[in-house]
């Protein structure tokens, strides 16, 4: 409005809001009376020309004639529509911001700069166990344990040098039980300090948990009698569990600079094969010669497994044991049938050794037996890429030392001959680097030894091949029993038949001598019942038959003795 637009106008009617028109008409009355004050500061709203409401704070004087007679009012206004509306809002927002202060969830702290607290909310009372008033006043020190205190100035020059702080500490309750939280402090606009304090017992409970976990899990992984490892799409290693590091040899780093796959698998075919395995995880174990870095075989079966994130892991487990006794058995079972198809002892022996050849090198292989009379050992089977003998010495002999001890034995060529020194034995023959035997049980007592031995490789053998061969030592005694007994009935029945055919021929031979001379009596005899004979030729048959009687006699007597 301008001014000659208000003048000579009623106040109330033309520019007051007619919602507290009847208050506003109370207050300028009680002003006229005298009664300023309680008002002599009183906001109300007027209407602009455009009918806007605006919040006017009015101060107000009242004017008196020279008798002290009220005759008017001096009122001067101020627009403080936009203050109020402003500290309105700020009285919303305080109450909100209280609201939220008090029931955040996470404990929140008011300190001064030396760390006296001003404030606190409800949920870092109860983290502490202390009221309001307990809590409001006290110092940092009093709500840490004693091992913290040390460290309440360090944080303080850092949260004064208005850097951001961040960091875990161990406060202790009302009733000094303890608890860890994550404090992070921040400095207000006013140069006090705000405070976020959240409790991570839980987490620590939980971070604990887990670490524990992971130990036991890393415990089991690492001693787990099983190779395991994890690998990329392109097959590059991305862990190596221990028992993978020591069948193979290698190491995670080793294998990450390494390309695995040509070393494991140097043939092409089954390196091929192992990848496609590697790469479609098919749900299936399938076995595979693994080469290790010491160049080592080792049979293994794999399975792989895929992963959500495009990794693999890939299980292995170490078959060659398994293998190895597979083969055992099958030759245990070889050598145990061998005794009915083969013709003799020779022919069983080469078959034995054979068949062990496949779990052990028999490049160099002999059997020794002692004979019946235990005067000499006769070698019933050897080959050897050096020497030839047919028998060895009962006594001062290596191989008469295993028969006489029973015991097995692996030693070096080195070894061998120092044993010879210390035991004057009859060293014949060229010296190997590695010789093993065993003795060999025939019919319940030692009565022979299995030898091995290499001219080549000083580690051909080790006790675990000794070990084996004393394992097969029994079954191999057992057949060689057995094959003997077999040739022994055999021997036997060929001289029980050859007998038989003696006897009936000698009897045969007894039957015609007799028969014969018989014959000539019993005939001649006959003969000299004719009557009509001669003299002369009953004398003829008389002498045939003394003769006969003669020769008969003769074969009787020749019987007799």
């Amino acid at each position: 409005y301008k001014e000659e637009e208000i003048l000579g106008k009623n106040w109330f009617d033309n520019f007051l809001p007619k919602t507290n028109l009847v208050q506003i008409k109370e207050v300028a009355s009680l002003i006229l009376k005298g009664e300023l004050e309680q008002l002599k500061y009183y906001e109300n709203n007027i209407l602009t020309k455009q009918g806007e409401e605006r919040l006017i704070a009015w101060n107000n004087v009242v004017i008196y004639d020279d008798n002290g007679t009220i005759t008017s009012t001096l009122s001067s206004g101020e627009d403080i529509t936009e203050r109020k509306r402003i500290e309105t809002n700020l009285k919303i927002n305080e109450e909100k911001y209280r609201t939220l202060f008090e029931y955040a969830p996470e404990g929140i702290l008011i300190a001064n700069t030396e760390s006296y607290y001003l404030d606190a909310n409800n949920a870092m009372c109860k983290l502490l166990g202390l009221s309001h008033n307990e809590l409001v006043g006290s110092h940092a020190s009093d709500i840490v344990l004693q091992e913290e205190i040390k460290n309440i100035d360090p944080a303080l020059n850092i949260i004064n040098s208005d850097n951001p702080y961040s960091k875990e500490w161990l406060f202790k309750r009302k009733d000094n039980s303890v608890f860890a939280a994550e404090v992070t402090v921040t400095t207000m606009p006013d140069g006090n300090l705000l405070a976020l304090v959240k409790d991570i017992t839980e987490r620590k409970e939980l971070e604990t948990a887990l670490i524990n976990e992971k130990t036991q899990f890393k415990a089991i992984i690492d001693n787990i009698p099983v190779m395991l490892t994890l690998y990329d799409p392109n097959i590059n290693m991305l862990f190596l569990n221990n028992e993978f590091e020591t069948k193979l040899g290698i190491t995670a780093k080793e294998a990450a600079e390494t390309d695995v796959m040509e070393l494991f698998y140097p043939d092409e075919n089954i390196r091929k094969q192992a990848s496609e395995h590697m790469l479609n995880a098919p749900n299936e174990w399938k076995e595979f010669p693994v080469k290790a870095k010491n160049g080592e075989i080792i049979n293994s079966e794999w399975i792989n497994i895929k992963l959500k994130n495009g990794t693999q892991i890939g299980i292995g487990i170490d078959i060659t044991e398994r293998i190895k006794n597979q083969k055992v058995q099958k030759v245990l079972y070889q050598i145990s049938n061998a005794v009915n198809t083969t013709k003799n002892t020779k022919q069983l022996i080469q078959l034995i050794r054979t068949e062990l050849g496949s779990i052990i090198d028999t490049t160099n292989f002999y059997i020794a037996l002692l004979d019946e009379s235990n005067k000499k050992i006769e070698l019933s089977f050897f080959e050897d890429e050096k020497d030839r003998f047919i028998e060895i010495p009962t006594t001062k002999t290596i191989t008469n030392y295993i028969i006489e001890t029973g015991k097995p034995m692996l030693v070096s060529g080195e070894q061998l001959q120092v044993l010879g020194e210390e035991n004057n034995f009859i060293m014949s023959g060229s010296i190997p680097k590695i010789w093993l035997g065993v003795p060999l049980n025939i019919g319940g007592e030692i009565r022979g030894a299995l030898v091995v031995q290499s001219y080549k490789d000083s580690k051909a053998f080790n006790e675990e091949d000794k070990n084996l061969l004393v394992f097969v030592s029994d079954q191999i005694g057992l057949s060689i029993q057995n094959k003997k007994h077999e040739e022994n009935l055999k021997f036997a029945l060929e001289k029980a038949t050859e007998s038989d055919l003696l006897k009936t021929a000698f009897l045969h031979n007894i039957s015609h001598e007799i028969r014969t001379p018989m014959n000539g009596i019993l005939g001649f005899s006959s003969l000299l019942k004719n009557t009509n004979l001669s003299g002369e030729r009953q004398q003829s048959y008389v002498d045939i038959i003394t003769k006969s009687g003669e020769r008969m006699l003769n074969t009787l007597n020749d019987l007799m003795d």
